[in-house]
């Protein structure tokens, strides 16, 4: 673990990471892990897998509350809301762009983009789920586990079970698992106040428990149900999609047509699927329902996250504790896997050419030599070319 850092220094690097990463949330890991753990060291394979596994426990978007965690890792609480800013502001001002703009934007390029995108996701995802397989290695408990989560994973393919996937790997690795000790370094002056933390779960509940009294008008009654979906919605991504729709579609507030071109813009976006709430208000209430949406969606999760990770450092410390986040960061593992030969392999791989060239920018990943934007930009340009050229 390297020494405090700073906040420009989170907000440079998750401004870098919120306009590359690409792939929804099973992607965001892999950008996370490569920037953070293989280029920068701000934490080992071992503590980052631990805050996986916490992020998958808790309701909200999995990948900003990663974000969140590392960022308050290298510089403190203040530094968790730089990094989540920072990762968050790219794929919102363009979801509200695309409100204001999608039908001008479709263009005979656009599918090969696209393409190239997903290609490119499967590539990262492919290169975590190797490197923190590895950190496994003499351990076949965690293989077990690993094993278990992925097929249970894919045969109930469900996003608001994976936290159930994981919990189940934290109770196995703590019955079975030989693993004495978890690193879970902590820079010096990296801490939360417990007032604090107690402060942001009873401002969560608070707000969450005052949402129906927030319906007086359209931006307020957009504002209350954005807050309901971050709030209770374990799984993030896809997930909230049928929590958001029954919300702003059956009130009239935005057509089933808009909500769908705006969940498949997102698919496209860099940053986290949540910001579908700065799309969603723009389309049902303009620019203040955009800021309103956006801020209502993800303030819940950090809240959550804020009050919880404090604790968390001082239980992943104890021995019985990291024999059981062993199993957890085991099950994240066997999920990643799943999703990488699932559903991020169906969305990518549509014949040879798509597996060699995923192949080869996973090979491209591992030989540590090439950045990963530098793989995600190879994998768009050939994509274009292979479509340029029939």
């Amino acid at each position: 673990m390297q020494p405090r850092g700073t906040c420009w220094e989170v907000a440079r690097t998750f401004l870098w990471l919120g306009l590359r990463s690409f792939g929804g949330p099973v992607a965001h890991v892999g950008h996370f892990r490569a920037e953070c753990v293989s280029r920068l060291r701000w934490v080992d394979d071992a503590a980052y897998a631990s805050w996986v596994a916490l992020c998958q426990f808790l309701p909200g978007p999995a990948s900003t509350q990663l974000a969140f965690c590392l960022g308050w890792l290298r510089a403190g609480w203040v530094g968790g809301w730089v990094a989540f800013v920072a990762f968050t502001v790219p794929s919102a001002v363009l979801m509200t762009g695309v409100a204001w703009g999608l039908p001008r934007w479709v263009g005979p390029w656009s599918g090969a983009t696209l393409h190239g995108l997903k290609i490119a996701a499967w590539a990262v995802v492919g290169h975590a789920v190797a490197g923190m397989a590895m950190r496994m290695k003499g351990a076949p408990a965690e293989w077990i586990v690993a094993i278990l989560a992925g097929v249970a994973s894919a045969w109930w393919p469900r996003g608001e079970l994976q936290p159930l996937w994981v919990l189940g790997g934290a109770v196995v690795g703590w019955a079975v698992s030989r693993r004495d000790s978890l690193t879970l370094a902590f820079p010096a002056g990296v801490s939360l106040r417990p007032w604090l933390a107690w402060g942001c779960l009873g401002v969560g509940v608070a707000l969450l428990v005052t949402t129906p009294a927030w319906g007086g008008n359209r931006l307020g009654g957009l504002g209350a149900a954005m807050y309901r979906a971050g709030a209770m919605v374990f799984g993030g991504g896809h997930v909230v999609l049928p929590f958001l729709e029954e919300s702003v579609v059956v009130p009239g507030w935005v057509t089933r047509d808009d909500f769908l071109a705006g969940y498949g813009a997102a698919q496209v976006m860099p940053g986290p699927m949540f910001t579908l709430g700065s799309y969603l208000g723009m389309r049902a209430g303009g620019w203040p329902g955009a800021i309103i949406g956006t801020v209502a969606i993800f303030l819940p999760g950090l809240l959550w996250v804020s009050a919880i990770a404090p604790s968390w450092s001082a239980v992943a410390s104890k021995r019985s504790a990291a024999r059981a986040v062993s199993g957890a960061g085991a099950a994240v593992v066997g999920l990643l896997a799943s999703a990488w030969l699932g559903p991020v392999w169906d969305g990518a791989m549509h014949g040879g050419r798509d597996l060699v060239h995923g192949c080869a920018a996973m090979a491209a990943l591992g030989s540590g030599r090439v950045p990963v934007w530098l793989v995600v930009g190879g994998c768009v340009v050939v994509a274009v070319g292979r479509f340029l050229v029939g």
